[in-house]
């Protein structure tokens, strides 16, 4: 696993209005529907959204690095990645979909002490996450 922001530049990214409007539509999404729906019901969203999108071009990991850049710089403004696991990815997850990238969605568990733990992944590219963070993480479901 590599880490996809790994050597990317930090700072204020490069990005049109249209991002930012897709940025808020996909976490009013994820954060309605993380109070309304099962975490079952989710889960099934996001296969579906999978399952029935157009086959996967090659994405081009600089664009899809740029669009995590994008997500990640305006993120603080719609809430704290801390302990939001599940909201970062299913937020993460929709706005990715509006530019036709799905990446995999990991969802794993740690046995001791117990914890539970989920990310995107891409190929072998972690977009959430530090691969150093989930090295002792067992996968359990791979959307």
């Amino acid at each position: 696993m590599t880490w996809l922001r790994d050597g990317q530049p930090r700072g204020r990214p490069q990005f049109k209005i249209v991002d930012i409007y897709r940025f808020f539509v996909s976490v009013g999404y994820a954060v309605l529907s993380k109070r309304l729906l099962h975490f079952r019901k989710i889960v099934s969203l996001a296969d579906k959204s999978r399952k029935s999108a157009p086959p996967a071009g090659s994405v081009s990991i600089e664009s899809l690095a740029a669009l995590v850049r994008i997500f990640d710089w305006l993120r603080p403004f719609a809430f704290k990645k801390t302990d939001e696991c599940f909201l970062y990815c299913w937020a993460l997850s929709r706005f990715l979909g509006k530019y036709g990238i799905y990446p995999s969605w990991v969802f794993a568990v740690l046995e001791q002490p117990f914890a539970a733990h989920c990310w995107l992944q891409h190929e072998s590219y972690v977009l959430t996450d530090i691969p150093f963070n989930l090295r002792r993480m067992t996968p359990i479901l791979v959307i």
